[in-house]
């Protein structure tokens, strides 16, 4: 055999080789891949059996369901939009966190800073202005534009005032008490110093303390928190995120991490009065604020499914057991004390507590939301304080 034809041997015997270790190489990849997908489908079945939305906290069908909804014409639609909404990316703002994006629907309607649209709102110069600062109840879960709590408070006061009024929703999903007070500053500054400024809020601090087991804290920290002191590099970071990363990550996070110390604000000797002294603080910010800018400010606390007398409906019924899930009721119970007997010696503090007690009919919508007309009710109340004006 000469010597071009051994190198033509060689090379054949190489390529062989080359193919059986691509074959092998591929095949295991292959197997390694599928395994992998097989991993992440066990874990994502096991996230979502753990995490079972509730029949209304997180069902948009249950609510659309109700029978409140079921006879509005737009009550369907009203759903559609909200569940596109809830499905859309939230847009970063300094210093608050979030903020909805821009949307333009039949019911819902939010412009490009994140605020909801308040119909028959006259912003002109010289207007009576009215900020309106909270969570989803201030946004208006469950409601279209004109059937929210700044929809009927700038009714009301265009009723009863002679020039234009501007009513400003800046309601933001899961906003607690110090984000809130946050806006206003952020406001403020800008030079959107409004005539009245009204805190309409309280479930989603305890919503936050539930979830945390501390006071002072967003929602979701954890998570958000996660993002800055989680490992370097894109890799690490995406198989973090997967439901196999998160598993072990939620594992971990009850074994072998440390909690770090970031009560920050909290002077309470227990939880609900950390809640609560964080809360009535944020009251005292607000008005030294208010003072400086002439500002009245008024500081509603939520009336909830889970404090108060409301006889309950059956749906109603499912929804306070959901609602232990998110707000733990002691927790509830506790901060609410402190808040009433703080609302008998501070004007700028009002308990809405029992403002449902006497409805009989279906008032709530999941636990944390009602529907426009407990929205009107709650406008109303407030629209009485505001009538005191000194």
């Amino acid at each position: 055999m000469n010597g071009p034809q051994k190198r033509s041997q060689r090379a054949r015997s190489w390529g062989r080789r080359f193919l059986t270790l691509y074959r092998g190489a591929a095949l295991l990849l292959l197997n390694t891949v599928i395994l992998l997908c097989l991993v992440e489908m066990a874990a994502l079945a096991v996230r979502l059996q753990r995490d079972e939305p509730g029949a209304y906290l997180d069902s948009f069908e249950a609510r659309a369901a109700l029978p409140y909804y079921v006879d509005q014409d737009w009550g369907r639609t009203y759903w559609q939009e909200f569940e596109r909404l809830e499905n859309e990316r939230q847009r970063y703002f300094p210093y608050v966190g979030w903020r909805r994006p821009a949307f333009d629907g039949e019911t819902i309607t939010v412009r490009g800073d994140g605020t909801r649209v308040t119909p028959g709102a006259s912003c002109e110069p010289g207007a009576y202005t009215v900020h309106v600062y909270g969570g989803s109840t201030v946004w208006g879960t469950g409601s279209p534009d004109s059937a929210t709590i700044p929809a009927y408070l700038q009714a009301g006061l265009a009723a009863q005032r002679s020039g234009p009024v501007c009513v400003e929703n800046y309601g933001e999903s899961a906003y607690v008490s110090t984000q809130d007070v946050i806006l206003f500053l952020l406001n403020v500054q800008r030079g959107r110093v409004p005539d009245v400024a009204i805190f309409y809020g309280g479930a989603n601090d305890l919503a936050a303390a539930t979830q945390s087991g501390q006071p002072a804290i967003h929602h979701n920290f954890a998570d958000i928190a996660g993002r800055f002191e989680s490992s370097p590099g894109a890799l690490l970071d995406l198989l973090a995120n997967t439901s196999a990363g998160r598993l072990v990550r939620d594992a971990l996070d009850g074994t072998t991490r440390q909690p770090q110390d970031r009560e920050l604000g909290a002077r309470g000797d227990t939880l609900a009065g950390s809640v609560a002294e964080t809360y009535l603080a944020n009251v005292e910010l607000a008005e030294a604020l208010g003072r400086a800018y002439g500002v009245r400010i008024l500081f509603a606390w939520r009336p909830g499914i889970d404090i108060g007398a409301k006889p309950f409906t059956r749906e109603e019924s499912l929804m306070r057991r959901e609602l232990a899930d998110q707000i733990d009721p002691e927790l509830a119970a506790g901060v609410h004390a402190r808040i009433a007997l703080a609302a008998d010696e501070r004007p700028a503090l009002i308990d809405l507590g029992g403002i449902f007690d006497d409805v009989e009919t279906g008032i709530w919508i999941d636990g944390l939301h009602v529907t426009p007309a407990g929205n009107e009710r709650i406008a109303a109340a407030l629209l009485d304080v505001l009538v005191e004006d000194p």
